[in-house]
């Protein structure tokens, strides 16, 4: 065991330093209760933990331990702060192998803390196991509860009633080539004006996603979506995040919108924000639409390249006026 434990207390100016032979089991995060050891003059104080009140954690993932004869194993936890492998009374997991595992009785600090086996996550170096266990340790939600994924398969089409209908407006998205969903979209087309009416479009999610409802109540407790490196985590459940609220081709869409009428040269006459449904045409990844760009020809050539010059002219005046331009390389795995 090595390393000292601090404790927070509402009733101290300073944190309580507690020393590793003093920790009582009491592992990172729990609330605890402490005694105070005799405080010298300019000494911080120290003291030592008596009794745990409530465990912050008490399960872990890491790495089996388990030598050939042996009816019992260990769990080498891969979070640091866990200073002890807990003992886990049998042998039902390959020895190199990731796992959960629960602790079940820990109340002796001399002693390893017993644990079960929750769950075997595969060979260490395996990249499901790792990304599993990435994943369990963090304590990210992996599986939605069961009254959301309900909420969720009950909600309907797509309305069009009090919606103004871009739907026959030449409109994509534009993302990575590794994109994950597709929540804004863009439309351009030329009045018989001479102008260019131009829509940016954000998927409404909140049409779906009514306040207070478990659907809602989950996404507050989640906050985001997690983006891993082979997968992702999302804040709504999939037949929302992949599908009605993804702004996919060839589907009717409800979103929110800012549209703008401008000229040749970008200069903005009228703007106008509201509800919308649309429907994407074309998915292009950025090298696809810059490739269109820079040969001057393919689908959609003539919006793009009325988009990049306007662009172009917006990013000018935004360096006339001060603004910062960061250049910096976006990582790959």
């Amino acid at each position: 065991m090595s390393g000292s434990g601090y404790v927070e207390s509402e009733e101290m100016e300073d944190d309580v330093k507690v020393d590793p032979l003093f920790l009582g089991t009491a592992l990172h995060n729990d609330k605890v209760e402490i005694v105070l050891h005799p405080q010298g003059k300019n000494e911080r104080p120290q003291g030592e933990v008596v009794r745990i009140i409530e465990r912050n954690k008490t399960t872990f993932v890491g790495t089996i331990e388990r030598k050939k004869d042996q009816n019992f194993s260990f769990l080498i936890p891969d979070d640091e702060r866990m200073y002890t492998d807990i003992f886990i009374p049998d042998a039902s997991v390959e020895n190199g192998y990731k796992a959960l595992v629960e602790i079940v009785e820990w109340d002796d600090q001399k002693k390893n803390p017993e644990g079960r086996v929750v769950k075997a996550l595969g060979k260490k170096g395996d990249n499901d196991a790792e990304i599993h266990s990435i994943v369990l340790e963090k304590g990210l939600p992996l599986d939605f509860p069961e009254e959301v994924v309900k909420e969720a398969e009950e909600i309907g089409g797509v309305p069009l009633e009090g919606r103004s209908d871009f739907r026959e407006v030449p409109t994509f998205t534009i993302d990575p080539a590794d994109a994950k969903d597709y929540d804004d979209a863009i439309s351009v087309r030329k009045l018989e004006s001479g102008e260019y009416e131009v829509g940016v479009h954000i998927a409404d999610v909140s049409y779906y996603v009514k306040e207070d409802t478990a659907l809602d109540n989950e996404a507050r407790k989640r906050a985001f979506s997690i983006y891993l490196v082979d997968r992702t985590i999302p804040m709504l459940p999939e037949v929302l995040s992949n599908n009605i609220c993804s702004l996919m081709p060839d589907q009717d869409r409800v979103a929110f919108s800012t549209v703008f009428i401008m000229n040749e040269k970008g200069e903005i006459s009228r703007r106008w924000f509201g509800e919308t449904v649309i429907r994407s045409n074309k998915c292009f990844n950025y090298k696809e639409a810059q490739n269109i760009i820079d040969k001057n020809k393919g689908e959609f050539c003539d919006e793009l390249s009325f988009l990049a010059r306007i662009t172009k002219g917006f990013r000018e005046k935004r360096t006339e006026r001060g603004a910062l331009d960061f250049d910096e390389d976006e990582l790959q795995f």
